[in-house]
């Protein structure tokens, strides 16, 4: 079976995936601070507990950082 959609449909798909992306990123970053009361209540996480995942986000974030210095320029993902 062949597909045969035009290239619109392609950026189309390229731009609901970019969306997904963005929204991922956006939920971790800066929405799970306003799901978290309700979140604690209904897992039953104490602070210490609830505030593991956004530690971990920021560890594995700032060590990919620091890896970058390390590699020569110009071979980082994203940069030329």
């Amino acid at each position: 079976m062949r597909l045969t959609h035009g290239p619109k449909y392609q950026w189309i798909i390229l731009a609901m995936a970019t969306l997904g992306v963005l929204a991922a990123i956006g939920l971790g970053r800066f929405g799970y601070s306003a799901i978290l009361p309700s979140m604690q209540k209904g897992l039953g996480l104490n602070n210490t507990e609830a505030g593991r995942w956004p530690a971990g986000t920021w560890a594995d974030t700032s060590s990919w950082r620091r890896s970058e210095a390390f590699l020569p320029r110009g071979s980082a993902p994203g940069r030329s």
